[in-house]
């Protein structure tokens, strides 16, 4: 059981991720969000906009990668050791 375990959490833990690229990209063709603003502000030529918009989007992905890798670790570690 806990190999399995491990698989499941890092596989529900990909999926996050996937969907919050799935998310911004999503909204960058009208479903709305940041991904609007990002695609918005760029139709209105307010480039600083655009990129506080990406850099949201890339802060938010790489914590949930960094999030992700941590609990695989802890988990990894934690079945390891019983």
């Amino acid at each position: 059981m806990p190999e399995i375990i491990l698989n499941l959490i890092s596989n529900a833990l990909f999926r996050l991720e996937v969907n919050i690229r799935l998310l911004v990209l999503l909204a960058a063709i009208g479903a709305g969000g940041i991904g609007y603003e990002f695609e918005n502000s760029f139709s209105l030529l307010e480039y600083h906009r655009a990129f506080s918009a990406l850099i949201i989007v890339k802060v938010l992905v790489f914590s949930i990668e960094g999030l992700s890798s941590y609990c695989r670790n802890k988990l990894k570690n934690r079945i390891v050791l019983k």
